[in-house]
This record gives C-alpha cells, sequence and structure tokens, in this order.
C-alpha cells in the first residue's frame, strides 16, 4: 500500500510499536501494510477528524439502529480500542473498530460499513486484513472473532466462514417499537417479591471470575454478546463490559439478596444497556439462562422503569437478545408493554484463528 505523496516521517504505530508513516502537513497516522493492494489503497487510524468522512460512507446502513454517528469517540479510543479507516485516493471509503478484548486474547470487531460503490470489489476484505496485519506483533493475540446478522451470513457466510471458520453461538434479536410517552403508564411491581437483585462491580467481577463449569447455565458456550460484542466469561473482561450506563440483573437459583454474601449468579440474567441511533433511543436487554415468566417479567419492569428515565419522545425502540429456545417466553412476558411493532433477526457469533 502506498504511503502519502506528501512529506512523512517515522513514527512508532501506538497499536503494537511497529513502524508507520506519519504525515506532517496533516497529522495522519498512515500504517505500514505487508499485503498486496492497489496502489491508490491506504489504511489510517481513524482520528475525531475523521468524524464525517465516517458517517458519509453510508447513511443507510443498519437500518436506522446505527450507534456510531451518536458515540464516534467510543469507537476510535479506549482500553484496547482503535478505529481504522481504508481510503481509495482521497476517499474514505471503510471502517472498522477493533477492540483487544479477553486480556489480549482475541481481536474483536464491530461498526464495521463499506461505501456502496465498493461493493462487491473484495475491497473490505483487503481492509480487514491490513487491519489485522497491525496486531501481528501482539503477544497473547490468538482468536478474531465477530458477531453479525443471520442475513449477513446467508449472503457472505461462505467468505466469512474461511475467516472465521468456528460457529460459536446463535441467539435471537427482536425489536420492538413504543411511544416512550406511554412508558408512565405501565403498571409495575417492586421487584424483590421475585428475588430479582441488581447486582454491584464487585459482584460482576465475582461472576466473571469464576469458572466456566459453574456459570454453563448462564453461558453454555463460554461467551456472553454484549454491545455486539463476543466476550470470554474472564476477570479481565469486567471493566470491558461494565459501562455507565448499564445494569445487571440476577434472580433465581441460590441467589442471596444480602449484600454481605457471597453472589451466586442465579438462574436467570439480564443485562440493560441503551444507546441513541436515528431510530430514537434504542434499549437492550441481553437475556442469559432461563426463568418463569413471571421472573422474566419482574426483569423487565426493572428495565422499563430505567428506561422511562431516558427514553426520549417519540418513536423508542426496545431490543431483546436471547437464546432461541427462550422465544415464546420473552413474548408473554413482554405483554405489560404498549408495543406496537416487532421484528426479529438472529446473531451468529463465529471465530477463527489469529494467522497474521
Amino acid at each position: 500500500m502506498n504511503g502519502s505523496t506528501k512529506q512523512s516521517r517515522p513514527v512508532i504505530c501506538p497499536l503494537n510499536n511497529e513502524l508507520c508513516l506519519e504525515t506532517a502537513s496533516t497529522n495522519k497516522t498512515v500504517l505500514a501494510d505487508t499485503t498486496s493492494s492497489p496502489g491508490d489503497e491506504e489504511l489510517c487510524l481513524a482520528g475525531p477528524s475523521d468524524y464525517q468522512a465516517v458517517v458519509d460512507i453510508d447513511h443507510n446502513i443498519y437500518c436506522g439502529f446505527d450507534a456510531l454517528p451518536y458515540h464516534y469517540p467510543s469507537f476510535i479510543q479506549g482500553p484496547g480500542v482503535r478505529g481504522y479507516i481504508y481510503k481509495k485516493g482521497n476517499r474514505v471509503v471503510a471502517f472498522v473498530s477493533a477492540h483487544l478484548v479477553d486480556g489480549g486474547q482475541t481481536l474483536t470487531g464491530t461498526s464495521g460499513r463499506l461505501a456502496p460503490d465498493c461493493r462487491g470489489s473484495g475491497t473490505f476484505g483487503r481492509f480487514l486484513r491490513s487491519v489485522y496485519q497491525q496486531y501481528r506483533e501482539a503477544p497473547d493475540l490468538r482468536f478474531i472473532t465477530t458477531a453479525t446478522g443471520s442475513g449477513i451470513m446467508t449472503v457472505h457466510g461462505h467468505r466469512m466462514l474461511k475467516m472465521f471458520p468456528t460457529k460459536i453461538l446463535e441467539k435471537v434479536e427482536k425489536y420492538w417499537t413504543i411511544d416512550a410517552g406511554a412508558l408512565g403508564n405501565v403498571p409495575v411491581q417492586q421487584p424483590d417479591c421475585f428475588g430479582v437483585r441488581e447486582l454491584s462491580r464487585q459482584d460482576v467481577h465475582a461472576m466473571m471470575c469464576r469458572s466456566t463449569d459453574q456459570l454453563r447455565h448462564l453461558f453454555p458456550e463460554g461467551r456472553a454478546v454484549f454491545v455486539f460484542k463476543p466476550y470470554r466469561i474472564m476477570a479481565a473482561n469486567t471493566d470491558v463490559i461494565l459501562r455507565q450506563n448499564n445494569v445487571f440483573l440476577a434472580s433465581g437459583g441460590n441467589l442471596s439478596l444480602r449484600r454481605d454474601a457471597p453472589l451466586f449468579p442465579g438462574t436467570l440474567l439480564t443485562i440493560g444497556w441503551y444507546y441513541t441511533c436515528k431510530r430514537g433511543v434504542c434499549y437492550n436487554i441481553d437475556i442469559y439462562g432461563k426463568g418463569s415468566e413471571e421472573e422474566l417479567r419482574a426483569h423487565f419492569e426493572v428495565h422499563v422503569m430505567r428506561w422511562a428515565n431516558v427514553a426520549r419522545a417519540g418513536e423508542t425502540v426496545l431490543f431483546t437478545g436471547f437464546p432461541c429456545h427462550m422465544s415464546e417466553g420473552i413474548e408473554k412476558a413482554l405483554r405489560m408493554l404498549p408495543l406496537t411493532a416487532s421484528t426479529e433477526d438472529r446473531v451468529v457469533v463465529v471465530e477463527g484463528p489469529y494467522t497474521h
């Protein structure tokens, strides 16, 4: 991949201490590449000044659920997070946010996008291979993984499985539309009567420190999909999955309601978090384990009370992600909400070895 034609100077890439080229006149980090790509294509680290160019790649992506235009900084910076852009000439045609997780063992990507007129040309594949090259000195990296919709798997699955040959899990994604103004009329009960407890940061850390066998009733594949990224259940991911606007609820099993008691993570765990998108406020509830209709409803009521405080008037979307076998129970438990429409997809998590 060619470097900039402007005067450049060598710098050290903040990802892995490898040599890069930084264009002095634009302060843009152009990453050195060892893959074969057309001469007019280059890989760069995305920065704050690239916001509009990244948004302009595709304004109709993800059916209006795209979080990137509203939360761009979180996709390009943070512990283990880097954003990458791919340029053809002077035009930005692709973007992906890469994140080292699982204590550095796994590289996962999110919010990927490609300009419509570049699709079918092999551009995105070259882009990803160039991104993966940037991590070849990462000492503990062993896996690459991604979570994608079933529609993408249907169209591009044969290509994806070459890079990600192992299917890890599959979950249902269902979206309901609701008017935020109607939330105030939803009757709610105190969840304590169903044994629902909000987990503290210390509780979540204790849960993530448990063995996969102890948590198999919640995470049978040893993974959780959170904020559209798959994570192994391990202490190293505690800080990654704890965000300012999320809440963890647990109930059932031997879960103790005493605050000073050791936590056993119950039989039902729900994680609620929200973000802003073109459709409105998207409140997400990821569901793990199993519970009765009443127990699920108690969890949803806590999330609804919280959602009502952040949702804005107009169209608002409730999203739930859950194991495929729970679909009927979720439908019944959500009858307490004034739902107006729904769509459904499936999330597939695939993984491959890191071989670059």
